[in-house]
């Protein structure tokens, strides 16, 4: 499993996927904490473009599938200035999760089928930049704040317990390191 280092697991959801034949396995859809639904730039690769895979969880087997479906990322990587063009997102902008949603569509043939298995629909959940981590009350419980699209000026404070997080803002992951690393060395999580 291929893991973005901003990707907190706190759970034992992805334990499933070990035992079934999947070879390939991303999150196809995402939301931000309190429900609010990914930016548009996230939904798809552009307005009329193919659907947004996050690359921040990779599952994959040792298959030849899982190695053709890798030679096909780093293609895309490699060949950027032509897919950029061919997909119609902005040059400058690199990200996996593009490679990977263009990996996916050429292993489709270039169609919106199954070819990559989406951990069942379960979506990705985001801590948006804007968010900020208010305490670690334990390695798997966390308070924070969420602020809302819909008015700038309000923030919402929530609860996140047991929940795999994609913690964007790394600021605040930085100004909370010593508590977490503390509180990962402690009790049960220094076995």
């Amino acid at each position: 499993m291929l893991i973005d280092t901003d990707y907190f697991i706190m759970n034992d959801f992805y334990d499933h996927i070990f035992e079934t034949d999947v070879s390939i396995a991303m999150h196809k859809y995402a939301r931000y904490m309190e429900h609010q639904p990914p930016y548009l730039n996230e939904q798809t690769l552009n307005e009329a473009g193919i659907h947004h895979w996050w690359s921040t969880v990779v599952y994959f087997d040792q298959s030849e599938e899982s190695r053709i479906f890798f030679d096909t990322w780093e293609h895309v990587k490699d060949n950027w200035d032509y897919y950029h063009l061919l997909y119609q997102f902005p040059p400058g902008l690199f990200r996996t999760d593009f490679c990977v949603s263009i990996a996916n569509h050429v292993m489709n043939g270039f169609n919106e089928n199954n070819f990559m298995n989406d951990f069942g629909s379960v979506p990705l959940i985001n801590m948006d930049q804007k968010d900020d981590i208010i305490e670690v009350k334990d390695i798997n419980d966390y308070i924070m704040l969420s602020h809302n699209r819909n008015e700038a000026w309000k923030n919402i404070l929530t609860r996140q317990t047991d929940t795999n997080l994609h913690l964007m803002n790394k600021m605040s992951i930085a100004r909370h390191a010593d508590t977490i690393i503390s509180k990962l060395t402690d009790g049960a999580y220094s076995e």
